[in-house]
């Protein structure tokens, strides 16, 4: 089941744990979350969450790249990429999401 697109931010880990009170980036597993779509109508988000950990809480420091060129015969070319950091609770049974 993928992560919920809310749940996928750009805020930083140790803003995210600030923003959620008593909790530490030591209450943590950090696994880092890369995709790449190459073709210009996939949904990059769509397929980042479903890249995601299962057990993850949040995604942060989310970031998207996109590069395009032009190949001669072929039209453009769409190289996106997306990534970020999971975290994932240390006392959090797995495959259960908060």
């Amino acid at each position: 089941m993928p992560i919920e697109l809310e749940k996928i931010l750009t805020a930083s880990a140790s803003e995210y744990c600030s923003s959620r009170g008593m909790q530490s980036l030591s209450d943590y597993e950090l696994r880092g979350v890369h995709v790449v779509v190459t073709d210009s109508n996939g949904d990059i988000h769509r397929s980042f969450a479903m890249a995601a950990p299962s057990e993850a809480e949040a995604v942060v420091d989310y970031r998207v790249n996109v590069a395009v060129a032009y190949a001669r015969g072929h039209g453009d070319i769409y190289l996106i990429t997306a990534s970020g950091t999971a975290l994932i609770p240390k006392n959090h049974p797995r495959g259960q999401r908060q």
